[in-house]
């Protein structure tokens, strides 16, 4: 088996996900400057704020889709393998690390990401099949089932291009979840979708938070974030703005940014 990074002696161990001080800048641009972020076990954190404000970006160096300049991430009292060089770009050390963290930290996005060419329990399998060497039989027996679990298991061997968004996102969730994630992250899963279809994957993930799944979520749902988020973080201009329950956050805000946010959002 793959060797896992050995756990930081200094490190924050309390939380399935410790995010601390992260900056990612793509040329000019200052994307994210020392946002800091902690998710406990059974938590829903739901990131909001205008669009630019970090929040996808800061998704995307969690899970090392992007890597952030500074700053550091831990998984489950585990730190993300990175290193940096005499001052030069920071990059990932150990891949096969990595690899074996994001088994941990599965991401949905807002585009699907399916296999065109696959057939959809295929999609489902594919990631521990390869990455996990999960047994071929014991994978597909998974993918039945959580096909099934999200409503969709009459459309197990029909390709992407022949299922609703609606349906594609879901079958993304069921892909995320054949890996046993200890932490579910989804980025925007409802914008790219017809309002119709909308309710059927937020349905999918009520029934997750519901379960106590550790989950960090960006989305513009705010009946959704208030419904089910024990935290909410409000980014603005690449920084932490406001955090707090959604008693909190949205009933009393603090700042004039979350006001004007939230003002408009909500009209």
């Amino acid at each position: 088996m793959d060797e896992v990074p050995e756990r930081s002696s200094t490190g924050p161990i309390q939380s399935y996900l410790s995010v601390q001080n992260i900056y990612k800048r793509y040329a000019e641009l200052e994307v994210l400057k020392g946002v800091s972020l902690e998710a406990a076990q059974h938590e829903v954190v739901s990131l909001i704020g205008a669009s630019g404000s970090g929040k996808s970006t800061l998704l995307r160096c969690i899970n090392l889709l992007a890597i952030p300049d500074r700053g550091d991430i831990w998984i489950d009292g585990v730190r993300l393998p990175l290193s940096q060089d005499d001052g030069g770009p920071r990059r990932i050390r150990d891949q096969k690390a990595v690899r074996l963290m994001r088994a941990r930290l599965a991401m949905v996005f807002q585009s699907f990401n399916l296999w065109s060419h696959k057939t959809i329990i295929e999609n489902v399998m594919e990631a521990p099949i390869h990455v996990l060497n999960a047994p071929k039989a014991e994978t597909r027996d998974k993918a039945e089932a959580l096909l099934a679990r999200v409503g969709i298991a009459d459309k197990r061997n029909a390709y992407p291009a022949q299922l609703s968004g609606g349906q594609q996102q879901r079958a993304a969730i069921a892909r995320a979840l054949c890996m046993e994630p200890k932490i579910l992250l989804f980025d925007e899963p409802t914008s790219a979708l017809d309002p119709e279809l909308v309710g059927e994957v937020l349905k999918v993930m009520r029934d997750l938070a519901a379960e106590g799944r550790t989950m960090v979520v960006v989305s513009h749902e705010m009946s959704f974030v208030r419904e089910v988020s024990n935290k909410v973080i409000f980014l603005h201009q690449g920084g932490i703005a406001e955090q707090g329950t959604p008693a909190e956050l949205f009933r009393r805000p603090q700042t004039e940014a979350c006001q004007k946010f939230l003002s408009n959002i909500l009209q």
